[in-house]
């Protein structure tokens, strides 16, 4: 049968069928229910009341009630020769072992309640009655009492507390570790809460993703740039904002799309890293440059034209997404190439930075091994790649737990990845 749960109505009915003495066959086929689950809702939600004790305690022993206890002495204090069921002095309903409570025949058959009952005024037994508002709480209590606590065999639990703990020590979150071991059953959202409710050796502070970020400092100010120049750039984005973005990608559907920004060290330090991210599968490359300058960031885009050639530039980088930092203002130089053949590059609006959401999420996995305040002096560019490398064949959840380089040969073919690779070698383990 359908619908097994009961609804508040049906506990309603359920009583008021109770009420009025009707069978417990009646009761089910009125609200459409099995008469078993009429009968053991009955059962588990009805509540015991005892007689009031206004005028004296009450004997509820069953041996009272049938006049055949005859036990004695159960205070022991001084000889007595009277049955302890008749004792003003001591209740022997708390002193004597062989209590039992006594029930009415109505409790222990159909209708098991003393709804209906029209003795129910004049009797001091203990009394078992059903109530529809009630009873619909204790369901619902043990709905939530049901999904508490976890399901965790302690193999589980020895296994997250050695792999799991080791592989989120070494920097992995726990959503990317979850999906790609197979030896771990439940989802990601389970082993969140386990993590939360402290169930495991490792706690939220060890996880990646769940540590809140600082603020963020004020944006410093851009270097002046002599007004003739400034009034030549702002001429030049008028038609390379991100409305004209939006238009041309979708008349250019089949145009793959680079996002490009920088990252800073330490704010006293020269050298900086240009980021370069293929948006459709998250592959980011990275340069090292000796000043965040524009002519420094076009000096080494035209070195990076050369050693990647023309075709596969274009191919690449048809499309190219910016902020509007000082180092991306020689905008005519970037886009120019060899013979005919231009990119196009455009520019986000001022602070919104979400709009190259995508590498400014990439951002934070190369922050894991180059975190703010790090000094980028003592670098290398194989530094760098050594960095990127970790960074593309991490497995991510927007790329359905593949890694950007494997997403990468996926959209351009391996021959063309692995050109990529020489120009920047080791930038993939």
């Amino acid at each position: 049968m359908k619908n097994k749960h009961l609804s508040a109505t049906d506990r309603k009915d359920i009583e008021a069928g109770l009420n009025k003495n009707k069978t417990l066959t009646e009761i089910a086929n009125s609200i459409d229910k099995s008469y078993n689950t009429v009968k053991y809702e009955i059962i588990n939600h009805r509540e015991k009341k005892y007689p009031s004790n206004f005028n004296g305690n009450r004997n509820l022993c069953m041996y009272f009630k049938d006049r055949s206890c005859k036990i004695k002495g159960l205070c022991n204090i001084e000889p007595c020769d009277n049955l302890c069921r008749s004792c003003k002095r001591h209740f022997c309903n708390n002193i004597c072992l062989n209590y039992k409570e006594y029930l009415c025949e109505r409790l222990t058959k159909k209708p098991y309640v003393c709804n209906g009952c029209k003795s129910a005024k004049e009797c001091f037994n203990v009394k078992m009655v059903y109530l529809a508002k009630r009873a619909n709480i204790e369901y619902h209590e043990s709905l939530v009492n049901s999904r508490k606590g976890h399901r965790l065999t302690e193999e589980e639990i020895d296994y997250a507390n050695t792999e799991i703990k080791r592989r989120i020590k070494n920097g992995q979150s726990l959503d990317a570790i979850v999906k790609t071991d197979d030896n771990i059953k439940k989802c990601t959202s389970s082993y969140y809460n386990y993590t939360n409710d402290g169930i495991f050796e490792f706690r939220n502070i060890d996880l990646v993703k769940k540590v809140s970020y600082k603020k963020r400092d004020k944006d410093k100010k851009e270097k002046d740039i002599p007004d003739e120049e400034k009034n030549k750039i702002q001429k030049l984005k008028v038609n390379r904002n991100y409305d004209c973005f939006v238009i041309f990608i979708n008349k250019h559907k089949d145009y793959k799309i680079t996002e490009m920004d920088t990252v800073i060290g330490k704010t006293t330090d020269k050298k900086v890293v240009l980021t370069l991210l293929f948006r459709k599968s998250n592959f980011m490359i990275a340069i090292l440059l000796d000043n965040k300058t524009a002519s420094k960031v076009n000096k080494e885009l035209n070195l990076l034209k050369k050693k990647l050639t023309t075709e596969l530039f274009i191919l690449l980088f048809r499309i190219m997404l910016t902020d509007n930092g000082v180092e991306f203002t020689m905008i005519e130089e970037i886009e120019t190439l060899e013979g005919d053949n231009q990119i196009n590059l455009f520019f986000c609006d001022p602070g919104k930075s979400n709009q190259k959401g995508k590498i400014e999420k990439n951002h934070v996995e190369l922050r894991k091994i180059l975190p703010k305040g790090t000094t980028f002096n003592n670098l290398t560019q194989k530094d760098i790649n050594l960095v990127m490398s970790h960074v593309n064949s991490y497995p991510r959840r927007l790329l359905n737990y593949k890694s950007p380089y494997e997403t990468l040969i996926e959209e351009i073919g391996k021959e063309k990845a692995d050109f990529i690779m020489n120009v920047f070698p080791n930038c993939y383990l």
